[in-house]
């Protein structure tokens, strides 16, 4: 008994260990405002903590000036209307960043978030198998290299989106598993928490919407079936409060600034955000290699999914009893499998036609630009590669989950430290540093750091 509370022990340690270190990785390299995206959240985070849900021209004006100063623009701000102009995006983020950015540490909001992603991918691995492959899963899933890159960026809200989506479908996963070893208040509770953070994933990011869908497709089911077996009926009421909080919020919101609940700030939007089948072939051209350094693990994930799945086919059909072992992922039932893969299938999906990244002009450019749009599928392809190296021989186990966390670092370092349009800057950050770096002026209660 002692020997297991040491290794309980020490798997928690290093896992906790891997955080900080990850933590300090993302802190350690200024801000290099990249994009319309970033440079729209910086601006739309100090509007809205003055509150402002929308801002006149004048306004737009001078941030824009400022922006342009360092090459960047506010390409998700657009004219609603009576010389009204408001944020594409949806706002979750920021109303969420808003407490760190009061207390001038925006860069902690992501770093929260990250915690409690790690948090809930360690209890739902432990559960699926046990303490060694949590600690593996949850360091694999937090130095994957687009993680650790949109992680680095306080103002874009592909980290933050992911985030909320991965808390609230793992967290969801989880009842799924122990519900009837849960008691119904803390069932309730787990529920709720599913429900409200995969609700704020959509109001953080609208495509969430698409992944979303998928759960509620399965809570339906679920809900169903439950008065024979599987979870509580009344535990289920407390998933369809949580997921009804945000999306009212969102609603309210939308009929602030647009006029009408159903009105969002895509539909204002002028660049090349649409989804069509003509884009695939382009984008599986482009994406391929990107997604390749971005998610190291792809493959594996894809091998031990497809090979379980066809795997539980076969049985099924051939109805032998075949041993569990000649199983790549015995650890996922069928609804698990089914739910995992409609949550991948979800995220890439939709974006293999998406029409920004079919453009062949983005061609030179860093792996993030590619990637990030796939970081929502990150906790499922985690969870089928990690439970995959699990099951191969240690020593190659070893030398694969090694060669996964350099190569996060070196792809992270790459995107965090290299652009090839905008020139690296950075807003003042009290946890980056960097050297040769003083501060300029404040423009618009903005301190904005320039290279000497």
């Amino acid at each position: 008994m002692p020997n297991d509370r040491n290794t309980l022990l020490l798997y928690r340690s290093i896992t906790a260990l891997g955080v900080v270190l990850a933590f300090f990785l993302t802190l350690i390299i200024p801000q290099h405002m990249r994009e319309g995206t970033d440079w729209s959240f910086q601006f739309a985070t100090q509007n809205f903590s003055q509150g402002h849900l929308t801002a006149d021209g004048a306004t737009i004006g001078l941030e824009q000036s400022e922006a342009a100063l360092y090459g960047g623009t506010l390409s998700q701000y657009v004219t609603v209307g009576d010389n009204r102009w408001a944020l594409t995006e949806a706002p979750g983020y920021i109303f969420y960043l808003l407490p760190f950015y009061y207390m001038h540490a925006p860069a902690l909001g992501d770093l929260a978030l990250a915690a409690g992603m790690a948090f809930v991918a360690y209890i739902l691995l432990k559960r699926l198998r046990d303490e060694k492959t949590a600690c593996l899963g949850t360091l694999l899933l937090l130095f994957t290299p687009v993680a650790l890159a949109m992680m680095q960026r306080t103002y874009a809200d592909s980290f933050a989106a992911t985030a909320f989506l991965s808390m609230g479908g793992g967290l969801y996963i989880y009842y799924v598993l122990a519900a009837r070893e849960l008691s119904s208040r803390i069932g309730s509770v787990i529920l709720f928490l599913a429900g409200l953070l995969l609700a704020w994933s959509v109001a953080a990011n609208y495509n969430n919407s698409v992944v979303v869908l998928v759960f509620v497709i399965h809570f339906i089911f679920m809900f169903i079936r439950s008065r024979s077996r599987g979870p509580r009926v009344p535990a289920f009421m407390f998933m369809i409060l949580g997921l009804a909080v945000p999306f009212s919020l969102l609603l309210f919101y939308q009929k602030l600034v647009f006029g009408s609940p159903w009105v969002f700030g895509f539909q204002y939007s002028q660049l090349p955000i649409g989804f069509a089948l003509r884009y695939l072939r382009l984008n599986i051209e482009y994406v391929t290699a990107a997604l390749l350094v971005g998610f190291p693990l792809l493959l594996a994930a894809a091998l031990a999914y497809c090979g379980s799945l066809y795997y539980k086919i076969t049985a099924f059909f051939d109805g032998d009893g075949k041993e569990a072992g000649n199983d790549p992922l015995p650890e996922l039932s069928w609804e698990t499998m089914l739910l995992l893969g409609g949550w991948v299938l979800a995220v890439f999906g939709l974006y293999l036609n998406f029409e920004f990244t079919a453009n062949s002009r983005l061609g030179g450019m860093p792996f993030i630009i590619m990637a990030r749009y796939y970081l929502p599928a990150v906790l499922p392809l985690t969870i089928c590669a990690v439970l995959l190296l699990t099951r191969i021989p240690r020593k190659l186990a070893a030398s694969v989950t090694i060669l996964a966390f350099a190569w996060g670092v070196i792809f992270f370092s790459q995107s965090a430290l290299s652009f090839p349009v905008v020139p690296p800057h950075s807003p003042y950050n009290p946890f980056a540093f960097s050297i040769g770096e003083n501060r300029a002026p404040v423009i618009s209660g903005f301190a904005v750091l320039s290279h000497t």
